[in-house]
């Protein structure tokens, strides 16, 4: 099982209250498929195939990159995550081990304030949620992606048992502002950095781990422009 800070977490990118997931009262009540586009109100089933090796290599300029991809489990939010090797994964590699071996003998020396420990970084990833179904139009997506600003920056509890004890946390997860030009309304969370946008009936999240906060944020709002222009 696992442990109630990762479970949160999982809840929070990919499993958001009933109002920004659809299936709720405003959502569409309409049969599972998924070769129409996001705007239709129908499920994304195959979000691989949306989030395609060719979007990448062209957003990413990664060219004959190895990527993988893999679905997110959860039917109800359907996921896909690419990834690939950072370049000079070797020499990043050695890198992460150095840093993290300073870091531990910083840490027996006593010394304080050292933050987390460094993790190595060998891989890029993009991440591609689907809010459930749409929303009965696109007014009524838009208050849910309101609704869901406020809900996270105020915080969700999550809970989960481990060892027979119930573990209660609060997460709160506060999008630093909203993004001009994505959809028809767009916000960017760099703790997470996930960018959430409404395009038609749907809430969509899209989360970027390929550098710095800065440039995970401009790398996700061109690759959602994609996202948008492959569904219509």
């Amino acid at each position: 099982m696992c442990r109630f800070s990762q479970c949160g977490v999982i809840m929070v990118i990919s499993c958001f209250p009933l109002f920004a997931c659809g299936g709720g009262a405003g959502s569409a009540d309409v049969p599972e498929r998924h070769s129409e586009a996001a705007t239709s109100g129908v499920v994304i089933t195959d979000v691989c195939g949306v989030l395609t090796a060719d979007l990448l290599q062209d957003v990413f300029d990664i060219g004959d990159a190895e990527l993988s991809f893999k679905p997110g489990s959860s039917k109800a939010n359907p996921s896909c995550k690419g990834s690939w090797p950072v370049p000079n994964a070797e020499e990043a590699k050695a890198e992460s081990a150095k840093a993290m071996q300073d870091y531990m003998m910083a840490k027996v020396a006593g010394e304080k304030d050292l933050g987390p420990m460094p993790l190595p970084h060998l891989q890029h990833e993009v991440r591609l949620t689907f809010g459930g179904k749409g929303f009965k139009d696109p007014a009524a997506a838009q208050v849910a992606f309101d609704s869901l600003l406020v809900s996270l920056k105020e915080g969700i509890t999550a809970e989960a048992e481990v060892d027979g004890t119930t573990h209660k946390h609060t997460f709160r997860i506060a999008y630093d502002h909203e993004v001009n030009g994505v959809g028809e309304r767009a916000a960017w969370a760099p703790k997470l950095n996930q960018l959430s946008f409404v395009t038609g009936r749907r809430i969509i999240h899209l989360t970027v781990d390929v550098g710095d906060a800065v440039e995970n944020e401009r790398m996700a709002v061109e690759l959602a422009q994609g996202v948008i222009d492959s569904l219509r």
